[in-house]
């Protein structure tokens, strides 16, 4: 049985002022922190399935600027760092995939106590080792982010219409991945 708990915590502060008649400025910071759970297991032939890092330093922020061209005519941007939460499954994996939570037997039918089907397995012992599939954390293991920003137009047409122009990026960094270590 697997059962752990992910704490996250975060934080954000934020001030807007009128630098200008006609412009707007928008400025904040958010902090996040993910306390993550540690393997309860750890393979002594591989040390590295102990350790789970909790990165620390995820500041993401944020800026956005509305300038007024006349009064019907807004011009806006924005941008800012986004951090992604850590996938309960990929914690999982590092949990469950070091060699000894999940062990792997090889059974052959006709080796010595390997059932017939539709009899199960009885007992692990006998059995000889399958081959040891890992998978940890990279020791500088850290979350994904996205830098997300835009630039809009937006003119007032009538008393009640209105029209946006707008565009929107975003940037992927640091996505998780996997590599295999054995090529």
């Amino acid at each position: 049985i697997l059962d752990f708990t992910t704490k996250d915590y975060s934080f954000f502060v934020q001030d807007q002022w009128r630098a200008t008649s006609k412009l707007t400025v928008n400025a904040g910071l958010r902090y996040e922190y993910s306390q993550l759970p540690q393997p309860s297991q750890v393979n002594p032939l591989y040390p590295q399935t102990g350790k789970i890092n909790s990165p620390g330093s995820n500041f993401g922020p944020r800026l956005g600027l509305a300038y007024s061209i006349n009064d019907k005519t807004v011009v806006r941007l924005g941008g800012g760092l986004f951090y992604a939460r850590f996938q309960g499954a990929l914690l999982q994996t590092f949990h469950l995939s070091n060699g000894l939570y999940q062990p792997q037997i090889l059974v052959q039918p006709a080796g010595a106590g390997a059932p017939t089907f539709p009899n199960r397995v009885a007992s692990l012992t006998g059995f000889p080792q399958g081959s040891v599939s890992l998978t940890f954390p990279a020791a500088d293991f850290r979350n994904p982010y996205t830098f997300q920003g835009d630039i809009a137009i937006e003119r007032q047409l009538a008393k009640d219409m209105g029209l946006t122009l707008s565009y929107v990026y975003s940037r992927g960094v640091q996505i998780t991945t996997s590599r295999d270590l054995n090529i």
